[in-house]
């Protein structure tokens, strides 16, 4: 969908000190994120940063629904896992002391653990090697709360009761919470000092970031609420979770010219730390992983890209900086609809315009205004497996007034938006489009594909089930490793999981996949393989995409 700030003709001098280039840039910025949110939506605060100093700051929508209070750029925004950067950094301040080496085993720090501990380093936890499971994932499994209260004694409870690791430490990069968690524990056993008050004395106050800090009590003065949509308005959500290390971090879009100047010069934490959190790690086989210290590298319109999002349910957050160009952008939203990385690259080909390809039409991934859907999504929610490869499945839910497609066979989430009751297109662009057809029964049985002129079906998986080992109805199953009880049902010959929790109840389908024993939850990131001993039903294994292996008995 061509947008109409593709043709700007903005150029590079505008990043010029000349007065009139900085109210250009400002009012064309204006002019496009304005269009995101409207005035009276949860939104988002922007901050523009080019050779150290800022060049646009300014803040849209609502950073409170009930007193109408706007968002600015002085607004503190829990910004997520962009808090990892700053908790990476006090490890290897550490280090830099001689308090610490990264080569220092798991085991050194914490006892009781089993003996997998004595595999995993300090490195191995920064840079998402360690092969943990996610104490965040394993706590919502066992609840399916996503708003449970989390606390550091739960957290690490959960962890120290798991019996083994997702893959042999160093062998694979597998992004995860639980390494950044217990990095914020070792800061306070190795100095003494909380991890607030650490990055504090040696990041935030030298830095002159006066309005960054972790929080456990998420009491932060004139902050943002973190907001998701519901129906046609929106519901505040209240960050109930204490661990920090991880997440956790609120912060105004006006601290950040301090870090990316930092990050260029490296004057405060100095240059060992910086090549540290700088480098591009490898797991044990050499492969580069493209994390540092608290630090993702990718590429951005041929630009090297340093940065690190952060996503919670009411917030996202997305930090870059391109070092060819000694560009920052932050975007902090309370708005769970927003995209901040998104907004950050049109940011980007707003101030950089690349010369349009004539011979290409163009598809530049336009930000589009966040709608509320207005058609019945029950229609077509569901799971669809492609005719020309029964591995493949697809799966059509909604989260809020977005619908969502997942690709359940490379975990890949994305949003789709309607052109009409039966056409979709990606969020980012429409060089793909989704055709739902042959609605009978209120349900849609058919989804047609179709990107770059070559189309593929997709048909509604109707897989009935008649297990044996079910025909008594229910059976519960218990995981000690979760402390979890989950039972599994047979109703009019498909499948159940119901969570055994008078609090919650859940009930999901499963969905037979090509491999044998091996099922898909559907609306759940996450498969069960039944598991058998001479015939016989003994319990079933649990696969998340940060949980692997994941016993429960047969009770």
């Amino acid at each position: 969908m061509k947008s109409k700030f593709s043709t700007l003709l903005l150029t590079s001098f505008l990043l010029s000190t000349v007065t009139y280039g900085q109210n250009a840039l400002s009012k064309k910025i204006d002019s496009l994120l304005s269009e995101i949110v409207t005035p009276n939506e949860p939104g988002f605060s922007v901050g523009i940063v080019k050779n150290g100093k800022f060049i646009y700051k300014n803040g849209f929508g609502l950073a409170d629904m009930a007193t109408k209070r706007k968002n600015t750029p002085e607004t503190p925004f829990n910004i997520g896992s962009t808090s990892k950067e700053f908790t990476a950094a006090c490890i290897y301040i550490l280090a830099e002391q001689g308090k610490l080496k990264t080569t220092d085993k798991l085991s050194k720090y914490f006892k009781g653990w089993p003996k997998y501990a004595d595999s995993i380093t300090i490195a191995h936890l920064i840079n998402h090697q360690s092969g943990l499971r996610d104490y965040d994932s394993l706590i919502g499994l066992r609840t399916f709360d996503d708003n449970a209260k989390v606390t550091e004694t739960l957290a690490y409870e959960m962890l120290i009761r798991q019996k083994r690791l997702n893959f042999k430490a160093g062998s694979q990069f597998s992004y995860t919470n639980s390494g950044y968690f217990l990095l914020s524990l070792i800061v306070k056993k190795i100095s003494g000092k909380d991890l607030i008050a650490f990055s504090k004395q040696y990041i935030f106050d030298p830095l002159k970031m006066t309005n960054t800090n972790y929080s456990h009590t998420h009491q932060v003065k004139g902050k943002a609420n973190g907001y998701v949509s519901k129906g046609t308005g929106f519901e505040k959500i209240t960050v109930e979770s204490d661990v920090i290390g991880q997440g956790n971090i609120y912060s105004r879009v006006t601290d950040w010219d301090h870090w990316f100047k930092e990050m260029k010069n490296h004057h405060q934490l100095g240059e060992k730390v910086w090549k540290n959190m700088l480098t591009n790690n490898k797991t044990d086989d050499g492969e580069p992983t493209g994390y540092g210290g608290g630090l993702e590298f990718k590429t951005y319109k041929n630009k090297r890209l340093t940065e690190h999002g952060g996503d919670l349910s009411g917030y996202h957050t997305a930090m870059w900086y391109l070092p060819e160009k000694d560009l920052g952008i932050v975007v902090f939203s309370n708005n769970d609809n927003a995209k901040p990385e998104l907004i950050s690259g049109k940011i980007f080909d707003e101030i950089y315009p690349a010369t349009a390809d004539p011979k290409k039409p163009e598809n530049d991934g336009d930000i589009l205004p966040i709608k509320t859907i207005k058609i019945d999504t029950s229609a077509i929610t569901g799971s669809y497996r492609f005719d020309n490869d029964s591995s493949k499945i697809f799966q059509v839910t909604t989260l809020g007034n977005q619908i969502m497609l997942f690709q359940k066979w490379n975990d890949t989430n994305y949003p789709i938006r309607s052109l009409n009751d039966s056409l979709f297109y990606i969020d980012k662009g429409n060089d793909i489009t989704f055709q739902f057809k042959s609605v009978a029964n209120g349900k849609a049985d058919q989804l047609k594909i179709v990107q770059n002129g070559s189309s593929k079906k997709a048909t509604r998986t109707t897989v009935k089930m008649a297990l044996m080992d079910f025909q008594g109805n229910k059976m519960s199953f218990y995981s000690p490793e979760m402390n979890a009880h989950y039972l599994i049902m047979k109703e009019n010959e498909n499948l159940y999981l119901l969570m055994n929790n008078p609090a919650h109840q859940y009930k999901i389908e499963l969905v037979a996949l090509k491999e044998k024993n091996r099922y898909l939850l559907i609306g759940c990131d996450m498969y069960i393989t039944f598991k058998y001993n001479n015939e016989k039903l003994t319990g079933f294994v649990l696969d998340h995409e940060r949980i692997k292996d994941l016993y429960f008995a047969k009770e």
